[in-house]
């Protein structure tokens, strides 16, 4: 009874050894250089999978999660230019861009696919170049700023209301009244 008790066992374990085995997977470029490698565990891609060009140089990187594809790019010199995060390979999470050096350029947030919440570019010397939240179909909270830091143009409800603009040094120069994403008139002029 003992044998047969640990026969079924080992075949058990046997089996749950097979179905998790992890295949390594690789294809090639015509002229016989790699073209991309990862892996495969019960059949779906998994963990870090790596693209080259026909140079043989790595040109991005995806990240899976059981077959669900969480995206990351890396510039030639190994910088991540993009990561985001996705789920059933959907945008869902944030979305993060990078300027060449590694310093933050982008950074989005979506749910399903769509953008919701905090939006912001940034200059390449690391201030903020455009700022605003999604809720809804609506932007609020909308801000543009010169690269020197100083603030463009604000608005409550993007492309609904009133707009206020301003000069590089900061002074505000005039409003202008939105209606469905078109200029209906110019308030004030300062």
């Amino acid at each position: 009874m003992k044998i047969i008790k640990l026969s079924w066992i080992v075949f058990l374990l046997l089996v749950l050894a097979a179905c998790s085995e992890k295949e390594e997977i690789k294809e090639y470029f015509d002229s016989g250089e790699l073209k991309y490698t990862g892996n495969k565990i019960e059949g779906k891609r998994q963990g870090e999978w790596l693209f080259y060009n026909k140079s043989g140089e790595l040109t991005y990187k995806l990240f899976y999660s059981n077959d669900s594809l969480n995206f990351r790019q890396t510039y030639i010199n190994g910088n991540l230019a993009i990561e985001e995060e996705l789920s059933d390979s959907i945008k869902h999470g944030v979305l993060k861009m990078y300027y060449e050096d590694g310093s933050l350029k982008a950074l989005t947030n979506y749910e399903y696919g769509k953008e919701q919440g905090l939006s912001e570019d940034y200059y390449p010397n690391g201030k903020t170049r455009i700022s605003y939240i999604n809720k809804g179909d609506d932007v609020i909270d909308f801000k543009q700023y010169y690269q020197n830091g100083k603030l463009f143009v604000e608005a409550d409800d993007f492309g609904n209301g009133i707009s206020t603009f301003y000069d590089s040094l900061g002074n505000k120069t005039y409003d202008i009244l939105y209606e469905d994403n078109l200029i209906v008139d110019t308030v004030k002029v300062y």
